[in-house]
């Protein structure tokens, strides 16, 4: 799980402009203005790309999206569902 958080962040980090030492694990990325819908789309596509597997439309939510925790929980719960 420290990985995914590691690699989530790192993304984060490299794509938009946040500073990460103000930003808490559970900080809404929307209300934070670290990202719009449009970042939302570009987090989903990396995750995608990076774990190799497909999002359906109706799991991107703020719940599932909303924050670095909620991302890392998402990812975490889809990996293990993959690999049982």
């Amino acid at each position: 799980m420290e990985e995914v958080k590691t690699t989530i962040i790192d993304f984060i980090a490299s794509n938009f402009i946040v500073n990460l030492e103000q930003l808490e694990e559970n900080d809404s990325l929307v209300d934070r203005g670290i990202v719009d819908s449009t970042g939302i789309i570009s987090i989903v596509s990396f995750i995608e790309d990076t774990y190799e597997f497909q999002i359906k439309d109706h799991e991107i939510t703020i719940e599932n999206f909303g924050s670095i925790h909620s991302i890392v929980q998402f990812v975490q719960t889809r990996i293990e569902k993959t690999s049982a």
